[in-house]
This record gives structure tokens, sequence and C-alpha cells, in this order.
């Protein structure tokens, strides 16, 4: 099979959770996807688009159950509190680990780091002084589910 397509869902803690859209070809993987936090963390509204491409690494692991990989993915975010809103660009090289677990699904797990530039940024209140980070670890796993696609 030379291409295939995968949809998938997890958290990061940069992507907070996300569903993703990842089309697989023999040597590299693209994937797009949304991702928020809900306020999880109650630091106000987050959100996420994101793009990337990655390779396998390992040549003789293409064909198995099991993918060791390169990413680089760019995220467009927005976080928005009662002090602040700030919107940034983010590079993320990141390496990620996949094990299929059936025909159908294959979890993956990543790691990496994250490098944010604010383009955007509102003072809503003085209540609260903050700046994002420009430098910061990015980590997270998703659960894959493989589309047919004629």
């Amino acid at each position: 099979k030379s291409q295939s397509h995968t949809i998938s869902g997890g958290f990061g803690n940069f992507e907070g959770f996300n569903v993703c859209m990842h089309h697989h070809t023999k040597k590299v993987i693209y994937h797009y996807g949304y991702g928020t936090d809900l306020n999880l963390y109650g630091q106000g509204f987050y959100h996420s688009v994101f793009a990337g491409i990655g390779r396998p690494l390992l040549k003789e692991w293409v064909h198995t159950s099991n993918t060791m990989s390169l990413h680089g993915k760019i995220l467009i975010w927005n976080l928005e509190n009662k002090s602040n809103i700030f919107s940034a660009v983010a590079f993320s090289p990141q390496l990620q680990y996949t094990r299929k677990i059936s025909t159908l699904y294959s979890v993956s797990v990543y790691l990496g780091y994250v490098y944010s530039s604010v383009f955007r940024y509102k003072r809503k209140s003085y209540e609260e002084i903050g700046w994002p980070r420009e430098w910061l670890s990015n980590f997270g796993f998703s659960i894959h589910y493989g589309l047919s696609c004629k």
C-alpha cells in the first residue's frame, strides 16, 4: 500500500485536546489539525491550528508495526484570558514513536521543543503581568484510526 490516511485524537501540552488528519506516503507523513485546552488549566481559552511533515527515521521499520519518525510542525496559537490576548506562530521539531495495535488502530507518543514568536498582543487589564516563553517542551500522545480511501 503506497498511501494511506488516518485521523487521530489526542492530547499534547501545546496542542491541547486535538484532532488531526494524516496522509502517509512511502517516505513522508503530512498532518494538520486543530487543538484546544478547553480552559483546563484555568489560564484562559487556548486554541491552535497546526500542520506538519514527518519522515520515518529507520527504513527497516517502515513496514512493521513500529515507526520512529522525525517531524516538523508549524502552529498558530491564541491564548485569551481576563488580562491578555496573545497570538503567536510557533515551530516544533519533534520525535514521534508510533505502534500499530490492530489493522485499524495505532497509538503514538511524541516529544520535542516549541519556539514561539508572538505577533499579536493586547492587554485587557492590569491585574496580571506575564509573557509567553519563547522555548517550551512539547509532548503528547494520540490514537490513530485508519481510513479507507479509494
